[in-house]
Formats: C-alpha cells, structure tokens, sequence
C-alpha cells in the first residue's frame, strides 16, 4: 500500500525504530508548533499596529485647541470647509471663537447674544450664523470681515440650519413652537412658521427644499416646505 511503502521508505534505526504512530506525533506536534508561531506572528503584528495607531491619535491630539483658546461653556461648532474657518459659540460667554482649521490657532472672538447654543455656516455666502437661545435672536457673522449683525427671532431659539441652494436659513424657536426663517440675501426675517410643541432641532434636504423639526413636546416631526 502506499502508505506503508511512504513509512517503510523513512530512514530509521534498526536499534531505535518508532512504530508509524509516532511519526504521526511528532507531524502534529510540529504543526502545533507552526500554529503557535503564526499566532505569536499575528500577535507581534497586532501590537505593532496598536502602536501605530496610538501614535497617530497622540500626533492629531497635539492639534486641539486648548480650554484657554475657546470660551466658557462652548456647545456648538460649525466649519467652512471654503475658507477653513471654525465657528466655536461658547454659551456661557456669549461669544463666538473663530479658528482656523489649518493651524488650530484662534483668530478672533466674537461678541454673540445670551447663551449662544446653536451655530451654521452658508459656505456660499461665507456668512455664519449663530442661535442666541437667551436673548431670542440670531447673530449674524460675516466671514470675510467679522461684521456683526442680529435678527430677531422667537422665544429661546435653540437649533438652525441653513439651505445653502436658497441661501435661507431656519431657526428652531423652543419657545415659541414656531421657525423663524430669515433670508440671507437681506439679513432679515422674512417669515415664522408654526410647528409642534417644544421643537429642539432641525434638518434640511437643500435637492428638494424641505425642512424636517423634531418637536420633544409632542413627540411629532413638522415638514416645512421651502418653497
């Protein structure tokens, strides 16, 4: 048979022969032997890529910006990936910290209204704007020479979004139960629309022009159409 011819063809000793059974042995023992050593290879690269990977999370984190860059409190932040500028609205403080993306370095702070809590860029227009959920109103920022403006708003607004394709921008009013939508040719508000009760957030699809706000109160979401 072929088996005994592959066993009888095997060198031994005529002193020392091992019956068939414990060649097989030792064949698994050798395998087990390469099995523990692709294990401890696929150990030794797993290590080296935990390493890597915490180098990398060490080398991005030496790019934060620190607590004495930014106001008190801070509780949004929106980027202009134009301009590579990012909007920090620090609650407590009332303002708003500008960075740029490129060196993490703070540029300017900007006066807000009470408790910014909400901020949205229009990357078209390079104008950023900010929801002063204290004073009822929304800072208006203009990117390219930090110009301030306000917009009257409803009661505690708390969340905006912006439609860069209409160039409107809409902010929820929790106070209110209503949308303040302002127009960001004219900087003014041109309409408030009525939603559910206690509305806390906002979502805008710019290819269809409809606006989507969650209202907690009744758990309801209002579909605005922008048209």
């Amino acid at each position: 048979m072929p088996l005994a011819c592959s066993i009888s063809s095997t060198p031994t000793d005529s002193r020392n022969s091992q019956p068939a059974s414990g060649l097989l042995r030792l064949s698994v023992r050798e395998s087990r032997r390469g099995q523990r050593s692709a294990h401890q290879w696929l150990a030794g690269i797993c290590a080296v890529l935990a390493l890597m990977l915490a180098t990398s999370v060490s080398g991005y984190a030496q790019h934060l910006v620190g607590a004495d860059d930014v106001g008190n409190d801070p509780r949004s932040v929106a980027v202009n990936p134009v301009t590579n500028r990012v909007y920090v609205a620090n609650f407590q403080d009332g303002t708003v910290s500008v960075f740029d993306g490129q060196t993490a370095q703070t540029i300017i702070t900007l006066a807000a209204g009470t408790n910014p809590q909400a901020v949205a860029v229009n990357p078209l227009t390079n104008k950023i704007y900010v929801a002063n959920n204290g004073s009822a109103n929304v800072t208006v920022i203009d990117g390219a020479t930090n110009a301030v403006s306000t917009v009257a708003t409803g009661g505690n607004p708390c969340a905006l979004a912006v439609n860069p394709a209409t160039n409107k921008i809409y902010v929820v009013n929790a106070g209110a139960n209503s949308v303040t939508v302002i127009d960001g040719a004219t900087g003014s508000a041109s309409s408030s629309v009525t939603v559910g009760v206690l509305p806390r957030a906002v979502a805008i699809n710019p290819v269809t022009n409809k606006i989507y706000v969650t209202n907690t109160g009744d758990h309801s979401v209002s579909v605005i159409d922008g048209a």
